[in-house]
């Protein structure tokens, strides 16, 4: 036999705001619409509370969400470990590729080591990772070689005047300027002057 409710005593103002608070928890539990939602919002607010709906239907998906879960890490994983991999595998192309044009420019500017080095250095200076245009400017700074003197590779004397004004070699450059000229000159000179050309042989 169970015992009687107990009995309180309570306005009518108050029984009203209570009764019209009961009404809107029964309107909102039985709800087809927001129901479900309204008594998954009490549940998160007090996880002790007991709603046999929320209970059982969460006891029976607890494995597949256990499963869809383990699933989505093992998923994120994945994608991490294929997104790490493009990575490296386009960080070593570029780095490949880096290396192929250093080589291409080191040949064209026939840079030495050292040249090289500068060429790095002016990349990383500058922020850019342009072969051609650090190496351009590496050559650009060198000293200019000087232009060989005119006869140096045939082992004669620089600066050669083939005119014979450099050292004032009037008979050259009368000979090259008229030949018939300088010859009937050179002849009236051997016979005025016979002694100047004896050291030839011969006697006039």
């Amino acid at each position: 036999m169970t015992e009687p409710a107990e009995k309180v005593e309570v306005s009518k103002s108050d029984l009203a705001v209570l009764q019209q608070a009961k009404a809107l928890l029964d309107g909102l539990w039985n709800n087809t619409t927001h129901g479900n939602k309204f008594k998954k919002l009490l549940k998160e607010s007090n996880p002790n509370l007991r709603i046999p709906e929320i209970d059982i239907a969460e006891e029976a998906q607890k494995p597949v969400v256990e499963k869809l879960t383990e699933q989505e890490k093992e998923l994120k994983s994945l994608k991490d470990e294929m997104a790490a991999d493009k990575k490296k595998r386009q960080e070593e192309k570029e780095e490949n590729d880096l290396q192929k044009e250093l080589e291409e420019v080191k040949g064209k500017y026939s840079l030495t080591p050292e040249g090289m080095e500068k060429v790095i250095n002016r990349m990383k200076e500058k922020k850019s990772y342009d072969p051609e245009a650090a190496a351009a400017w590496v050559v650009s700074q060198m000293p200019k070689a000087k232009p060989a003197d005119s006869g140096s590779k045939f082992g004669l004397p620089g600066k050669m005047d083939l005119y014979g004004t450099a050292k004032q070699d009037k008979d050259w450059a009368d000979l090259h300027k008229d030949p018939l000229e300088y010859f009937d000159n050179t002849v009236r000179d051997v016979m005025d002057n016979p002694e100047r050309f004896k050291e030839f042989g011969g006697e006039l």
